[in-house]
């Protein structure tokens, strides 16, 4: 399965040129989701381009798609997408993140932890987009429609959105005095605390303790 995945990490020209249009200050989930719908028109689902086919494409090029356009947009670089067909989804991520050529050695635990928190999203249940997902695949329609949903909410802040609003609000404490004052503050004002409270998980996230291990 790795070296059938690898085989779907090449862009395709014409999507290359829409990812090469979009601005350094895009977000990455927009970029992610007008790769997926782009990917719907030029390798569309139909009987023999079937779901299984279009999944496997997406697995494989989606981390592709982010570090190509991030590399771009930020030092006008065009990059090789698979330099190392043996890598894994996650080496490969963090190959092209830190341009690694092929026989540049990656961090053992880095590539670890990356494939672990793969694992952990791949299997966290019925969530908020995966429910997306679904109610769009209900009206039967195409998957590369319900991934963009998926993606679509995703981004929300108050789903897959939350990890980057917790980084963001946590540049911002200078020390533990100034955490403390700034979080009584926001519980006395009910203000939300992106990273606690989630909607399924009411005592305790099970991914945690596996991820800070």
């Amino acid at each position: 399965m790795r070296v059938k995945l690898s085989g779907y990490r090449n862009i395709p020209n014409k999507l290359k040129i829409v990812l090469e249009l979009m601005d350094k200050n895009t977000h990455p989930m927009v970029v992610l989701r007008t790769a997926c719908s782009f990917l719907g028109a030029l390798e569309p689902e139909t009987e023999e381009n079937g779901q299984l086919n279009c999944a496997l494409r997406m697995l494989g090029l989606w981390g592709p798609c982010l570090m190509y356009w991030y590399h771009h947009a930020h030092s006008d670089e065009k990059i090789d997408t698979n330099p190392c067909p043996e890598d894994s989804l996650a080496a490969n991520f963090l190959r092209l993140l830190h341009k690694k050529g092929k026989d540049d050695e990656l961090d053992p635990l880095h590539v670890e932890t990356m494939e672990i928190s793969l694992i952990l999203y791949a299997e966290h249940d019925f969530n908020a987009s995966t429910f997306a997902c679904k109610v769009t695949t209900a009206t039967r329609s195409d998957i590369h429609s319900a991934i963009c949903t998926g993606i679509g909410t995703l981004k929300g802040p108050l789903h897959g959105g939350a990890n980057e609003w917790a980084m963001l609000f946590l540049e911002k404490l200078k020390s533990v005095e100034h955490a403390t004052e700034v979080l009584d503050k926001m519980i006395s004002n009910k203000d939300v605390i992106y990273g606690f409270g989630h909607r399924v998980y009411k005592d305790g996230d099970p991914r945690n303790p596996i991820i800070r291990d």
